[in-house]
């Protein structure tokens, strides 16, 4: 039988603005070194980064919502793929059988995202 979590999150892009400018030490401590780069490199990096902060805390609450607690958001790796469309990677902690789907979202001054967790184990 399969199972769903969902989760989704809304960030203050201006809270991440107020981030970079500060070069505060959460940014080094939630993003990892690709998330950082591709955020840095965009013209609008505070946007990037309140989307990427967003789908972690989505996908930690999916994960939740199909009982895998304990999800640091630091472990959540959002990635983007060839066609622009972004995927989740676990790092150092596997969460198989379970498949994440993301969708992210942003304007000037708020980001969203939605995530899916789907479990197709047999019970």
């Amino acid at each position: 039988m399969t199972r769903f979590g969902i989760g989704t999150d809304i960030e203050s892009v201006s809270r991440f603005a107020d981030l970079i400018e500060r070069n505060d030490p959460l940014i080094r401590r939630v993003f990892t070194p690709g998330e950082i780069r591709y955020s840095l490199a965009s013209r609008t990096p505070a946007e990037r980064f309140a989307a990427r902060f967003a789908g972690k805390e989505a996908v930690v609450k999916a994960l939740y919502d199909l009982g895998i607690s304990g999800v640091a958001i630091s472990a959540v790796e959002i990635l983007k793929r060839p066609d622009g469309a972004p995927f989740v990677r676990m790092i150092g902690h596997p969460v198989d059988p379970v498949t994440i789907r993301i969708s992210l979202s942003h304007s000037r001054d708020w980001a969203i995202a939605f995530a899916m967790a789907i479990d197709d184990a047999d019970p």
